[in-house]
């Protein structure tokens, strides 16, 4: 996605997922590889450079940690580059090379590429355990996930059109996005301590969406995910709305405190989760600003979007409880 914002034009992502038919388990398909394809800038010399510097931050302005290469290496064996660029000077140029345990950066080459069309291939091979057992091959399921994971990106104007391929399947993740994220979608902010958060909040109709969930952001990308049915009284199962559709409850927050505060791999916050303040006092992480606080703005944002449909669920117990006194139990009146 950066790569195709660093051109200046509208370009396409695609991702093919080929099928593993060996690791078929109880007729559910297994995922072999990952070919991924854009039109974007590709391995220039700039970017050359900081794939091969290790935490670069040639990309922390977008939230580049530089790590995520190293990460390619925890879920596959090996993965094969081609990427054709435009080098000032010396017309359209490819970088084509394998990155594994054994890559010297010193072995790749250049070669002149023609009229090639500027683009990269980036194949993820050999599958790791336990990655590769828990993966199904279900275009909708991982739509879904990259959905809620790049929901920021999604969201933009600028996003390029992305597909998921598996043999004659297609699926636009932008149209899913659409279909199943954006509509009936909210937006708020709210201050704590001078910093300024947004959240969002979605109903999703998709029928594999299954809990209610608060997702915290940072960098346009899910880090943490709690459920909502453990902060808010009766959101178990799908509610329904207005018009009789059912769904599923997603809000997202994100803030610039977000994108300071998360590590490295981004998978957590370097904040206070204590509410107690006695017991935080004198930590050394962020001491002024908690995580439950953020929990609770957030909360009370679930709550006043979700009001109309709340207020029904609460309707419909209290007269359920006023039949049973009524009919079955008046020795509870």
């Amino acid at each position: 996605v950066q790569s195709i914002q660093d051109r200046g034009a509208e370009g396409s992502i695609i991702v093919n997922i080929v099928e593993a038919p060996s690791l078929k388990v109880d007729e559910v398909d297994r995922i072999e590889r990952f070919v991924i394809y854009d039109d974007g800038v590709g391995f220039t010399d700039e970017n050359m450079d900081s794939f091969n510097t290790a935490y670069s931050e040639y990309k922390f302005a977008k939230g580049g940690k530089g790590v995520g290469r190293f990460l390619w290496l925890k879920a596959f064996e090996k993965v094969e580059i081609n990427s054709v660029f435009e080098a000032e000077g010396e017309g359209r140029l490819r970088r084509k090379f394998v990155f594994d345990t054994t890559y010297d950066p010193d072995q790749v080459e250049v070669e002149p590429a023609g009229d090639a069309k500027v683009a990269t291939t980036i194949e993820l091979s050999g599958f790791q355990e336990p990655y590769r057992s828990e993966l199904t091959l279900d275009l909708d399921h991982i739509a879904q996930r990259m959905c809620e994971h790049f929901i920021l990106l999604l969201m933009q104007q600028s996003c390029p059109r992305i597909e998921l391929r598996s043999g004659k399947q297609r699926l636009s993740l932008n149209a899913f996005f659409e279909d199943g994220f954006s509509q009936n979608a909210t937006r708020s902010t709210f201050s704590i301590k001078d910093q300024e958060f947004t959240v969002h909040g979605f109903r999703l109709t998709l029928p594999r969406s299954a809990r209610h969930r608060l997702i915290y952001c940072a960098d346009e990308r899910a880090v943490l995910s709690e459920n909502l049915d453990d902060l808010v009284p009766n959101l178990s199962g799908r509610l329904t709305d207005g018009n009789g559709d059912r769904f599923v409850y997603l809000a997202v927050v994100t803030g610039g405190f977000l994108n300071e505060h998360v590590n490295q791999e981004r998978t957590a916050f370097d904040i206070d989760d204590d509410s107690d303040d006695e017991a935080s006092q004198g930590t050394m992480l962020v001491p002024n600003l908690k995580q439950a606080e953020i929990r609770n703005a957030c909360v009370d944002f679930v709550r006043n979007d979700l009001a109309e449909v709340l207020a029904d669920i609460n309707s419909s117990k209290m007269e359920r409880i006023r039949s049973y006194v009524a009919n079955d139990a008046p020795h509870y009146r």
